[in-house]
């Protein structure tokens, strides 16, 4: 199938039992977190290390008994927004965002992850207070390297997000988007923001085609 066009492969294989493409595929809870990171720039890529117990809000802390003693929030907040790898894991508790997607049993083995697709990764990524801390970090950065133009924000995010360049018709979108909700909440870096978590939350952002 080398070489075949996505229509004849769609047409010929819709199911790509011959793998005419790359198949289909989610990132799992720790890349989602560290695409979070690395869109806002503000992922910390400081390697080694003890683990680092990132902080996380009452609500998200319910299922770990006594948690103030067993989840003491590393000191540094540098080291917050180290890489995934280097959180620490209990095994009685597992992150919410790791949660969502996923992550793997800890009290036992688990020789393969299991990927499901279900409504509470959406509400995940859209009220995580994580998530909504990196759009409001991502914005700033997009107004740090672009100014306040949405004509020249709006292709930096695409880029960032994504890895490519937005379309005409999701560019305009996106800047009467931003004009719209700017005049709303009487404020640009807010609207960007929205703008931001609207993007973490695309189906593009969290799987690989």
């Amino acid at each position: 199938m080398a070489g075949v066009g996505a229509g004849r492969g769609a047409e010929t294989d819709p199911e790509d039992r011959l793998l005419w493409h790359f198949p289909r595929r989610r990132l799992e809870g720790e890349a989602v977190r560290d695409s979070l990171l690395a869109c806002a720039g503000t992922l910390n890529l400081k390697p080694f290390g003890p683990a680092v117990v990132p902080p996380l809000g009452s609500q998200e802390l319910t299922g770990l008994f006594d948690a103030k003693s067993k989840w003491p929030v590393t000191k540094d907040p540098a080291e917050h927004t180290r890489r995934s790898v280097y959180l620490m894991q209990r095994r009685t508790f597992t992150s919410p965002l790791f949660a969502a997607f996923d992550a793997p049993e800890a009290m036992t083995s688990c020789p393969q992850r299991v990927r499901t697709v279900v409504p509470t990764q959406a509400l995940a990524l859209l009220n995580s207070p994580l998530v909504r801390e990196q759009s409001a970090a991502f914005a700033r950065r997009l107004r740090r390297e672009c100014g306040d133009g949405a004509e020249d924000i709006v292709p930096r995010a695409w880029r960032l997000a994504f890895g490519r360049a937005p379309t005409a018709a999701e560019k305009e979108r996106a800047v009467a988007f931003l004009k719209r909700r700017a005049e709303a909440l009487g404020s640009d870096e807010a609207a960007l923001a929205e703008l931001c978590l609207a993007l973490f939350n695309a189906n593009e952002f969290v799987f690989i085609d």
